[in-house]
């Protein structure tokens, strides 16, 4: 089984201590794939040890970008930082804005049917006969809205506490 590149390359740096040494080049003098794999990374360090021409400019190029993007990357608050929109997708934003106001001005306001809207009945009840008013509300087809206004000289007076009650408890069928 041959060692990884990871491996090779330490051997070809001499990085590998002694007894592990000795048996990966045995390895490496037995199997060409492993040394053509070393004769490559000999290559490469016979390579840069002799400066190509044009390195010490490209080194400048490098170092003065990296500069740079140093520069550059000093903090800018959020409210000075340039945002960059291609313009289709600006466009498309600005015609939806202008679509969505338009459609929501043109719908119609909401007005409550008139057939929802509750029956009133004002009536005069002087004979304080409760009963007449039960059977009067119990003949009704439709939902009415009952007020009932007891006249100022009235027997009946207030006694306890006043309570709030739900017509759903005193619904009878």
């Amino acid at each position: 089984m041959c060692p990884d590149g990871q491996i090779l390359s330490a051997l070809h740096d001499r990085e590998i201590p002694s007894p592990w040494r000795e048996k990966i080049q045995e390895h490496v003098e037995g199997c060409e794939k492993c040394r053509d794999q070393i004769n490559s990374y000999h290559e490469v360090s016979r390579r840069l040890r002799h400066d190509p021409p044009g390195l010490k400019e490209s080194q400048e190029r490098v170092w003065q970008k990296i500069a740079a993007r140093e520069r550059l990357s000093t903090h800018v608050p959020l409210w000075k930082r340039r945002v960059s929109i291609p313009a289709p997708l600006m466009a498309a934003a600005v015609v939806a804005v202008i679509f969505g106001l338009t459609f929501f001005n043109l719908l119609p306001e909401k007005k409550e049917p008139s057939g929802n809207t509750p029956e009133v009945w004002t009536v005069q009840f002087e004979n304080h006969n409760l009963e007449d008013l039960a059977e009067l509300l119990k003949n009704r087809d439709s939902q009415v809205q009952v007020f009932i206004e007891l006249p100022r000289s009235s027997p009946m007076g207030l006694q306890g506490e006043p309570q709030l009650l739900r017509a759903a408890d005193y619904r009878r069928e």
